[in-house]
C-alpha cells in the first residue's frame, strides 16, 4: 500500500492487491482512536476535494423482533427510517434467523443519530397490524405497546 496526502483532511491510499481494497471498502465503517474514518472508492475523474463522504454504510442490528417480523420487508422498512438500505441480511428463503435482523444502511454522518425510532406496521411493509415497533440506538431499550426491539451498531457487544 502507498499512502499520499491529497489535502489536510484527505489521505489517498493505493492498494497493491484488489482483494485488500475490496476488504477495506466492504468492511466499513472503520475507526481510529474512537474517530470515524470516512472511506470512499475514488475514480480518476473526481477531485478528492469533491468527494461526498457524508454517507457511511453501517451494519445495523434490529433486536428482539417476533419471528414473524424477521423478514426482508420489515428489514427494509426499518432500514429506510434510518438511512438508505443497501442490504438486508437474509437466508435463501428471505428469512433472518438469529438473535437480530441485520441491515446494511448508509447513514448521513452529518446528521445526529436518533436514540429511538417508532415504527408501526405488520409483517410486510404494506400491511398495518396496529403494533408499534420501538427501535432504539445506542444500546437503550424501551417499552411501548406491542413489543420492543433495539437497533445497534454491528460491533456492539450484547
Amino acid at each position: 500500500m502507498i499512502f499520499k496526502d491529497a489535502s489536510d483532511e484527505i489521505l489517498l491510499v493505493e492498494f497493491n492487491d484488489v482483494s485488500d481494497k475490496s476488504r477495506v471498502l466492504t468492511g466499513c465503517p472503520w475507526s481510529f482512536k474512537r474517530h470515524l474514518l470516512l472511506v470512499s472508492d475514488l475514480n480518476g475523474e473526481v477531485q478528492p476535494s469533491k468527494l461526498d463522504l457524508a454517507c457511511v454504510p453501517f451494519w445495523v442490528q434490529i433486536h428482539d423482533l417476533p419471528l414473524i417480523y424477521m423478514n426482508r420487508e420489515v428489514g427494509e422498512k426499518v432500514g429506510k427510517e434510518i438511512g438508505e438500505v443497501i442490504l438486508v441480511d437474509m437466508d435463501e428463503q428471505g428469512v433472518g434467523w438469529g438473535k437480530s435482523l441485520r441491515d446494511r444502511v448508509k447513514i448521513d454522518v452529518k446528521e445526529p443519530l436518533l436514540w429511538a425510532l417508532g415504527l408501526q406496521g405488520g409483517p410486510s411493509a404494506g400491511e398495518s397490524s396496529g403494533e408499534l415497533i420501538e427501535v432504539n440506538r445506542g444500546g437503550q431499550r424501551s417499552h411501548r405497546e406491542g413489543f420492543r426491539t433495539r437497533v445497534s451498531r454491528e460491533d456492539d457487544s450484547d
